[in-house]
């Protein structure tokens, strides 16, 4: 259990002790990410595959893969199609499913994509779901990361705090508007619908109306900006685009869906589930009970939650290997001394079973 004066957290759990250097590891990791000091420089594309390749080890432990092989051959496949129509490439491409109920899509540098089962869930056709690969090929071609990353670097640190958030805002937005304008050529040049991008971003508002006023977890237009004004920029765009449809695929709302068929909607037990301010995981006999109000969410390996006052972050990983353990309870235990000089107080304490 942790309390402060500002807010009260109580960590409940039969092995709470055994994981609680994982906690407190995993907050310091975050701190240290926060400023980034040995982060990767992404200079030339060679970075991008080499930076790519590690982040995706780490990306793939933290959220964990859906594990369907022919679902993932299927986005593979209309992923080649995506590539063959790109002018000039310069990566490998995976592509493959992530087991997050949230829908969101992720591109990582050297050519690493995934789409999450709940954006895969939202999705209504094959033109949808090539609009979106290609919105992420163009992130990666055009070394979008990259560019966030020297404009963090050009930044002036006496700059105030909303002048430098609203400069990455505007740089964000020219990035995603590019991934549009380029996606959908490219989905034309490939023989899909470009009209595609513009209703998936309509789907992906109306969930946004629907859970307004409610908990969310981080979904697709936390890490892709959108509005009205994007869709019916897309919408209109798509219409000025010359494409024909290859009829060797079919049609594009059969053959999507015969490929995410029995695909899981929403949060399973066997990852644990977020419900209102706790987690709970059955399988390993554990619940966390978050501040009231905070934004709470989980994926295969984390489970945290979000301050909105603040944007405050608390969150479990998974317990290190073990030859990684002993180092990450001393790193907990120092932890832990500067939360007591700082009148807070930590407590380790069991709970009844779940039901």
């Amino acid at each position: 259990m942790i309390r402060s004066s500002q807010s009260r957290s109580r960590l409940r759990s039969a092995r709470a002790r055994r994981r609680l250097a994982a906690f407190g590891s995993g907050l310091l990791l975050l701190v240290a990410c926060a400023s980034q000091p040995g982060e990767p420089r992404l200079r030339t594309h060679y970075d991008d595959k080499r930076v790519g390749r590690d982040a995706a080890v780490e990306f793939v432990r933290r959220m964990g893969l859906l594990g369907d092989a022919e679902l993932d051959a299927y986005l593979t496949r209309v992923g080649k199609s995506l590539l063959l129509a790109l002018p000039e490439r310069r990566f490998d491409y995976s592509f493959e499913a992530i087991d997050v109920a949230e829908p969101n899509a992720f591109a990582l540098p050297g050519g690493y994509v995934y789409l999450t089962r709940g954006l895969l869930a939202l999705l209504n056709d094959e033109d949808e779901l090539a609009c979106i690969l290609g919105h992420e090929i163009i992130h990666v071609e055009r070394r979008h990361a990259a560019r966030r990353q020297s404009l963090a670097e050009r930044e002036n640190p006496l700059m105030r705090s909303w002048n430098r958030a609203a400069q990455r805002a505007s740089f964000s937005r020219e990035m995603e508007r590019e991934a549009d304008l380029l996606g959908q050529r490219l989905c034309a040049s490939a023989g899909y619908d470009p009209q595609g991008m513009a209703s998936l971003l309509g789907s992906l508002e109306k969930i946004e109306r629907l859970r307004f006023g409610f908990t969310r977890g981080p979904g697709f237009f936390d890490t892709h900006p959108g509005s009205r004004e994007r869709r019916i920029e897309n919408a209109s765009r798509a219409g000025k685009l010359s494409w024909t449809r290859r009829p060797d695929r079919g049609d594009p709302v059969i053959a999507f869906l015969a490929r995410i068929q029995g695909i899981a909607v929403g949060q399973r037990p066997e990852s644990g589930v977020v419900v209102g301010d706790r987690f709970l995981h059955p399988g390993l006999d554990f619940q966390i009970s978050f501040p009231a109000g905070w934004r709470a969410s989980s994926t295969g390996g984390v489970a945290g939650a979000v301050s909105p006052e603040t944007g405050a972050v608390v969150f479990l990983i998974a317990e290190p290997d073990e030859g990684e353990a002993e180092e990450a309870r001393e790193t907990a235990a120092r932890w832990f001394e500067e939360l007591d000089r700082e009148d807070l107080r930590v407590e380790a304490e069991p709970a009844p079973r779940l039901r």
